[in-house]
């Protein structure tokens, strides 16, 4: 039987070379639970935000993990 992996990926908004992946994962450590801690953490300069309401465009992100998502297939 097929199934869906799912895997967290996790959006960080933050200067360049402020954070890495292993501190990002042992600050949500204390917050989260274990199966809720990001396998994968992707930096950005800012969110892709809607101009008018200044929403986060989530859609955009989605689109963003597909594209990290079909890159990392392709290893």
């Amino acid at each position: 039987m097929g199934g869906i992996a799912l895997c967290f990926l996790c959006f960080v908004v933050c200067p360049p070379g402020a954070l890495d992946d292993t501190t990002v994962r042992s600050l949500l450590r204390g917050v989260l639970a274990g199966y809720k801690i990001p396998k994968r953490v992707h930096f950005v300069d800012a969110d892709p935000r809607d101009p008018f309401q200044g929403k986060i465009r989530r859609t955009e992100l989605r689109r963003i993990a597909e594209e990290l998502g079909r890159s990392s297939a392709g290893r």
